[in-house]
């Protein structure tokens, strides 16, 4: 009896190895054949390539002996542009930056672009000996009319004959509008809006523009800009800082159908792919110092 008991036992427990060791080996084909090993590869590298974020700078005019706040001096841009180098960020250009964005192409980690709105004469003189000193590409949004004809008592504005100077090292000059760079009425009380976003109010014939004739205007001068940068600098794509950040989707809508796939407001925030209506980060302070600076972008870049 007790050696029956001693084979039953013995039995019994080879029918449970056996069958732990069948479940574990057909858990492994399940795993095997449904991929997933090889998916969640593929996830991870997914993962990677969209977590890619591009911080856009946004600067505008630049003084030796800033006048106000909002312009910072040329000693504070040259320690921001030591700073990016130092801490190891990489500043790119427009070209790779529309790549990314429309098209998912990687970028280096801690990409940077570097921007400047307006078209003022101090890029030139002041800002882009730097930017050439350390061999950054940057973009400036020019607002064409004033490139096309000076307004006398503005601050000045660059050149065609500097533009195309500083072309060839890797500065890209993009639409900043031809002429719509203003606030404009939009009602019968004297409200303003800035004049991309607004039906403006034609007082001679007492009511707002239509939303035909609203679109008409704005696509006439975003072409214009586009033609005029084509045929001086030779642009092949159009980009499109919009004034005071303002949009709507009307505007976005007339943007498109000029061609211009890429554009950016003066919210702060970082680019991934797709982000056709991109952020910025003002960095242009002149009472923000470069520490200060590189704490702000390093917690950026923190948030990828």
């Amino acid at each position: 009896m007790k050696s029956r008991r001693l084979m039953l036992l013995s039995f019994v427990s080879v029918f449970v190895i056996v069958l732990i060791a069948t479940t574990v080996y057909a858990s492994g084909l399940s795993n095997k054949s449904n991929g997933t090993v090889s998916n969640n590869a593929a996830v991870s590298e997914t993962i990677s390539k969209n977590g890619q974020r591009v911080a856009v700078l946004m600067y505008h005019h630049i003084m030796d002996k800033p006048t106000a706040d909002s312009i910072i001096s040329t000693k504070q841009f040259e320690e921001q542009m030591r700073l990016l180098k130092e801490k190891n960020y990489r500043v790119i250009g427009m070209d790779q930056y529309r790549d990314f964005i429309l098209n998912g192409k990687p970028v280096p980690d801690k990409a940077v672009l570097i921007t400047f709105d307006d078209g003022y004469g101090s890029f030139y003189k002041l800002a882009y000996p730097i930017l050439k000193k350390y061999g950054y590409p940057a973009v400036s949004f020019v607002i064409v009319s004033r490139i096309d004809h000076p307004v006398g008592g503005e601050i000045p504005k660059m050149t065609w004959d500097q533009m195309r100077e500083m072309k060839q090292n890797g500065i890209a000059f993009m639409n900043h509008t031809y002429d719509l760079h203003k606030m404009g009425v939009v009602n019968a009380n004297g409200g303003e809006k800035p004049e991309t976003v607004g039906r403006l109010y034609l007082k001679g014939q007492k009511r707002q523009e239509t939303e035909a004739e609203y679109e008409k205007r704005v696509a006439e001068d975003l072409k214009l800009a586009e033609t005029r940068l084509k045929e001086e600098l030779g642009n092949t794509y159009g980009v499109l800082a919009l004034p005071y950040g303002w949009y709507n989707d009307e505007l976005l809508k007339v943007v498109k159908e000029q061609g211009i796939d890429l554009t950016f407001t003066v919210k702060p925030g970082l680019n991934g792919p797709s982000e056709t209506n991109g952020f910025r980060i003002n960095m242009g302070y002149s009472n923000k110092k470069p520490a200060d600076f590189i704490k702000e972008l390093d917690k950026y870049e923190q948030k990828k």
